[in-house]
């Protein structure tokens, strides 16, 4: 996968960086974008949500997973959301 030559916008027309861990108000509204310069600085500090205008954002944040019954032993620890499917594929026997 190429990362893309141009960053994705906000609704404000401002380049974020790639994971939110809220949703809500802008908390950068009125500030200028960010550079480069600054989201490499070794003190810089992520945003904690981004303005979007066209509907909800995804987080970044780990998600509790439980489960009880045919294969509940395969989850456990952190595990990538692709292999949800699959453990409750195989707990259906489909």
């Amino acid at each position: 996968m190429n990362p893309a030559s141009e960053p994705y916008l906000d609704g404000d027309g401002k380049p974020y960086t790639t994971l939110g861990y809220q949703n809500g108000i802008n908390p950068r509204a009125g500030d200028p974008a960010l550079t480069q310069e600054e989201v490499l600085n070794q003190d810089f500090r992520q945003q904690s949500a981004v303005n979007r205008t066209e509907g909800e954002t995804h987080g970044g944040e780990d998600v509790a997973l439980y489960a009880k019954g045919p294969g509940a032993t395969k989850v456990h620890g952190v595990i990538d959301q692709a292999e949800i499917f699959d453990i409750m594929a195989a707990a259906l026997s489909i």
